[in-house]
């Protein structure tokens, strides 16, 4: 590197050459001497203008780039702070080096606590197998993306959904980690999961009208409803049950979805055990329960654990079923998760 007193030799030099000509050309006239003095001096004036830039000392250099250094790990910090994406690096072993700010505020999770486990074991256990298909997958393909989706659980309780992609870039240096850019997306497949559940039940509506056109029995009528119900609106059980002639108890006349007649059956006794829903139901009334398993139900309650099981239901509605403007029986769906049936399903059916 070039110091700062090299910058005038040229200069320097130039003069003492200068003041050599006249000492040793004396007898040269005084407007010579006058002239050559002159033109020194503009010749180092040209001379310093020409080699004006400074050349940075390197102690200097030294300290603009730690500057330059410390203000883009500012801006790096502002970015990820600002992000709504979740920003994490793992070792080989899905446990987590480093995450973004934005991960404990969607996860609910301190750095400290998520750390304690390995990523894996914050998933739901339905989704555990995707999440370590992609990050295997990432692994055995260095530098390049691979996507996933899956469920991970919240400090609260409840669980979120997760999208993005998973980078294996152990063998980069400046990271040394599989980095994994995820978005939460929860409000967004809550929204695809409602479209495409209104639109099974409007096409459940639509068979069952075109069936009622077409149907040439009551019993065909009910049997084809109940299986509408179970593979077009992907309702878990279905049964149609009808009231003998002195209406002393309801006999199970159509079903679909159920394992055997005994699954309806345990329905069938519910309603033989808690009259009055049943007197309620076939005097036109219907009834609909959105989390069987909540205590202190008013309408039913389970006489044991086994029952709850085995059936593996969480909500269900009791619909009456009339001829000619009079009940004759109860027709029932059934559905796995709980609080499916929203207000407006509920008038519609």
């Amino acid at each position: 590197m070039k110091k700062r007193s090299q910058r005038f030799i040229l200069p320097i030099l130039s003069l003492l050459l200068t003041l050599s000509v006249i000492f040793f050309f004396t007898e040269v006239s005084i407007s010579w001497k006058i002239t050559i003095v002159v033109l020194s001096c503009a010749i180092a004036c040209v001379t310093l203008w020409l080699d004006r830039s400074p050349d940075t000392p390197d102690a200097a250099i030294e300290v603009n780039s730690e500057l330059r250094k410390k203000r883009s790990l500012q801006e790096l910090s502002m970015l990820l702070e600002y992000n709504d994406a979740i920003i994490s690096i793992l070792n080989a072993q899905m446990h987590t080096l480093f995450r973004s700010p934005a991960a404990a505020r969607i996860t609910g999770w301190p750095d400290a606590e998520f750390g304690l486990r390995s990523v894996a074991e914050h998933c739901h256990p339905d989704d555990c197998s995707l999440f370590s298909q992609a990050f295997q997958s990432a692994l055995d393909h260095p530098d390049t993306p691979r996507h996933v989706s899956f469920r991970l659980q919240h400090k609260h309780g409840h669980y979120i959904w997760l999208e993005g992609w998973v980078t294996n870039m152990l063998e980069n240096p400046a990271v040394q980690g599989v980095v994994t850019n995820l978005r939460d997306v929860t409000v967004l497949k809550k929204m695809a999961a409602e479209a495409a559940k209104n639109s099974r039940f409007y096409q459940f509506l639509s068979e069952v009208n075109h069936m009622i056109v077409q149907a040439v029995s009551e019993e065909q009528l009910f049997t084809d409803a109940c299986r509408i119900a179970v593979n077009t609106g992907g309702y878990r059980y279905a049964f149609v049950a009808l009231m003998n002639e002195d209406n002393s108890f309801i006999n199970l006349h159509s079903y679909a979805g159920l394992r055997d007649s005994g699954d309806a059956s345990t329905g069938i006794k519910l309603l033989k055990d808690y009259r009055y829903a049943a007197d309620g139901i076939l005097k036109g009334y219907s009834y609909f329960i959105q989390e069987i398993n909540e205590k202190g139900d008013p309408v039913f309650d389970w006489h044991s654990d086994e029952e709850k099981v085995s059936l593996q239901i969480s909500s269900l509605i009791f619909l009456p079923v009339s001829v000619d403007n009079l009940p004759v029986g109860v027709a029932c769906i059934w559905s796995g998760p709980g609080y499916y049936f929203d207000e407006s399903e509920i008038r519609l059916l």
